[in-house]
């Protein structure tokens, strides 16, 4: 059963809490904005209710020991048809030892360069890039060309999984 309240300002609820969350300091703009099931550092039990209910399927996986590796303990939720970025997408929501750590949003590879423009108006331009990614001045969006992903984490993560290594200012 969906909520009384209009999808767009769910949307831009749940965003400000997650842009807290990862520290970013750009307001969404509004083709770019994130789902409320994106909040990173978020728990699963306060998240795969929403998952249940914004997603057409979920499928949760669990990890433990090599298959987690670097974490002790991971689980991933697969969503399909997440309205997100504009389309009805598969999003895998990675918890990595606890707290939602890391999200990727599979893309159609045709739509990266008009997806990375809409992002980057978002989060900043590019500021390091690589044959596979193209991280954005957040330090916590990175666009993946193979597979064609974004990727949405802590910048911790986005450094350990793109070798991007912001500079203190």
């Amino acid at each position: 059963m969906k909520n009384c309240i209009p999808g767009k300002l769910w949307i831009i609820v749940w965003l400000l809490v997650g842009l807290a969350l990862m520290g970013a300091q750009e307001a969404l703009a509004q083709e770019s904005a994130l789902p409320r099931t994106l909040v990173i550092g978020g728990s699963l039990e306060a998240l795969l209710p929403l998952m249940i209910e914004d997603c057409e399927r979920t499928q949760e996986l669990h990890y433990t020991g090599e298959q987690a590796a670097p974490f002790t303990d991971q689980v991933q939720v697969n969503c399909w048809g997440l309205d997100i970025l504009g389309g009805s997408r598969k999003v895998e929501f990675m918890f990595n030892d606890g707290p939602l750590g890391h999200v990727w949003i599979l893309v159609e590879r045709e739509e990266l360069d008009d997806l990375r423009q809409s992002l980057a108006r978002s989060f900043g331009e590019v500021v390091y890039e690589t044959d596979l990614d193209a991280v954005l001045a957040s330090g916590t969006v990175a666009v993946r060309t193979r597979p064609a992903e974004i990727l949405v984490a802590t910048p911790e993560l986005i450094s350990a999984l793109t070798g991007f290594r912001a500079t203190e200012p």
